[in-house]
């Protein structure tokens, strides 16, 4: 029963992978031509001449964009990186797709400071490069059909999974933060986050105890039970 439990498994995972990268990269392409065009607020074209003039180069930065950096070319990845997540959504050619996601992906995050450069955009570089190897091959992937993923392959995905969790929680104790040491993190994360939702004011009102007690049960999940 394990190859066709590991063949859902691969078919699932997949689908909803390709969906999250669909929405991550469609909705960059959207803002793009404000961030990262020619009249945006960072322009990518901009970024190559200082990299040019500091000496780096494709090897340095890998990017698809050395050999273009012109609001057309970097619409074109930008599409490029989009159609692969259908296509991996889709399950159609998914190693190849999956290499396209990546190699385009990967041509934006290099350049794409400040608005690339937070963890979820490496860790979909990573995964996209890791999930060619956990993916079918063919052109067309079908649970039913597909051989089941090897073993080789299902270590690197837990081992991406594994190494994202724990290097979240020693980089919390590697911050020198003393919130993190004694446990009152959390009482400044409820109203510092990013994208604050409405359960953070009930969260913020919790007694003390219990918000140290979550952030222990956080260092327990990121630090031990990766392990």
């Amino acid at each position: 029963m394990i190859g066709p439990a590991m063949r859902l498994t691969q078919w699932l995972f997949l689908r909803l992978f390709g969906f999250t990268a669909f929405i991550a990269t469609a909705a960059y392409w959207t803002q793009m031509p404000g961030l990262a065009g020619s009249h945006g607020i960072v322009p990518i074209a901009a970024q190559f001449a200082e990299l040019t003039g500091g000496g780096f180069g494709p090897l340095e930065v890998p990017s698809l964009l050395w050999l273009s950096s012109s609001d057309f070319a970097i619409h074109l990845v930008c599409a490029l990186s989009t159609l692969a997540s259908i296509a991996v959504m889709l399950g159609l050619a998914p190693r190849l797709a999956l290499f396209t996601l990546w190699l385009s992906w990967l041509s934006l995050v290099s350049v794409g400071e400040p608005f690339l450069s937070f963890q979820w955009d490496v860790l979909l570089v990573e995964a996209a490069f890791f999930s060619i190897f956990f993916a079918p091959g063919g052109w067309r992937s079908t649970w039913k059909t597909n051989a089941a993923p090897s073993t080789i392959s299902r270590f690197l995905m837990a081992w991406l999974a594994c190494k994202l969790t724990l290097e979240s929680g020693i980089v919390k104790l590697a911050s020198g933060d003393p919130s993190w040491t004694d446990l009152t993190a959390l009482t400044y994360h409820w109203w510092t986050q990013p994208l604050p939702t409405w359960t953070s004011v009930y969260a913020n009102a919790l007694p003390l105890f219990v918000q140290k007690l979550m952030c222990l049960v956080t260092f327990a999940c990121e630090l031990i039970g990766p392990l």
